[in-house]
């Protein structure tokens, strides 16, 4: 009995140290948030598109400086209704690269989408709808050159009110 006691006792105090030793080592795993940067690179193409790549894509490693002062924006959790989250805007740097913050808990590990839009003066927007890269991943921006075809960001509200006028008019 005495000993059944003295297993007990070691084991409610071994438990929350191995409790708290396992948060710490799957902690970094998952993220924290605050940490992941979405890394990227804007260059003329033949089409607009956005693209994931491995970092060491020869079209993100080559100097290139077609897509200097590309603005670029995203919407993290496009189709995920009200947990939408809009990113700052970002000018890509003199060679066509981006980096984006994103503050969201595993980014880079748990399976999120992005959607993208990029602009620049001369060339065609491009707009896409991408998974975020994981570790060595780096999103790859084409724009074409010519007039920017590509609509104004989606007005999610005015969209809505637009379906339903007829609703409110009392048409239907």
């Amino acid at each position: 009995m005495r000993d059944a006691l003295l297993r007990w006792s070691l084991t409610r105090r071994r438990l929350p140290a191995l409790a708290w030793w396992l948060v710490g080592c799957l902690l970094p795993l998952v993220g924290c948030g605050g940490g992941y940067q979405l890394r990227g690179k804007v260059i003329e193409g033949p089409i607009a598109q956005v693209l994931v790549v491995d970092a060491d894509d020869p079209r993100f490693r080559e100097a290139d400086s077609s897509g200097a002062g590309a603005l670029v924006w995203g919407v993290f959790e496009p189709d995920n209704g009200i947990d939408r989250q809009r990113l700052e805007r970002v000018v890509a740097d003199h060679e066509g690269h981006f980096v984006i913050p994103l503050d969201a808990t595993g980014a880079g590990f748990l399976m999120y989408e992005i959607q993208l839009t990029a602009r620049r003066d001369g060339h065609q927007g491009a707009r896409g709808v991408v998974p975020v890269p994981g570790r060595g991943g780096r999103v790859l921006i084409t724009l074409p050159r010519g007039a920017d075809t590509l609509g104004n960001e989606e007005d999610y509200l005015g969209e809505t009110l637009r379906d339903a006028q007829p609703y409110l008019d009392g048409r239907r």
